[in-house]
């Protein structure tokens, strides 16, 4: 057994890999103090809100010509603005614009437009922070000695592993599949 203090820096990460790469079984336990995961997920949060305000900020939108709308309700036609061309009317990524488009409009293209202009919603501004939260999360689960963020969250809940979340859902789907049918 190794007993190992420091452990989130570079040296310590690097040292438990070469201790747990030996031959026979190693151990290794690591103290860590408490400030290390509190800083770590303090960032997290941070980036849920930088993420968040990032998304709030987009001015996306697509002029879609009123035509193009047929069968759409009125009063939604209605609470959307003009678009810049004659005929045409401002979808943007609110709600309120998207959620009709998907449930009613008949012309497919527009759907998948305006799908595609909600999921982009900030990706490049986002990408970066996504990648920081995903090593903070990796960083977390070692050193709470777990392999994964999703194994970290599970621990100590009724699904307990992300395995048997697997398992429950490979269960589900199918069930709810031929439900919906």
């Amino acid at each position: 057994k190794v007993l190992l203090t420091g452990f989130p820096g570079f040296l310590g990460s690097e040292l438990v890999r070469r201790i747990l790469a030996r031959k026979g079984k190693p151990s290794v336990v690591c103290l860590v103090q408490p400030k290390f995961v509190t800083m770590k997920k303090k960032r997290l949060a941070e980036i849920e809100v930088e993420f968040d305000a990032n998304i709030a900020g987009v001015t996306d939108h697509l002029d879609i010509p009123v035509a193009d709308l047929a069968g759409m309700p009125e009063s939604y036609l209605a609470s959307l603005a003009p678009g810049d061309e004659p005929g045409t009317v401002r979808v943007t990524t609110a709600y309120p614009h998207v959620v009709p488009i998907q449930e009613s409009a008949a012309d497919r293209r527009w759907r998948h437009e305006v799908q595609l202009m909600f999921d982009s919603r900030a990706a490049e501004s986002n990408r970066p922070l996504l990648l920081e939260a995903l090593d903070l999360r990796h960083r977390i689960a070692q050193l709470f000695d777990e392999p994964s963020w999703a194994h970290h969250r599970l621990h100590g809940r009724m699904a307990a592993t992300p395995e048997n979340v697997a398992h429950f859902y490979g269960e589900l789907v199918p069930r709810l599949t031929v439900a919906g049918e």
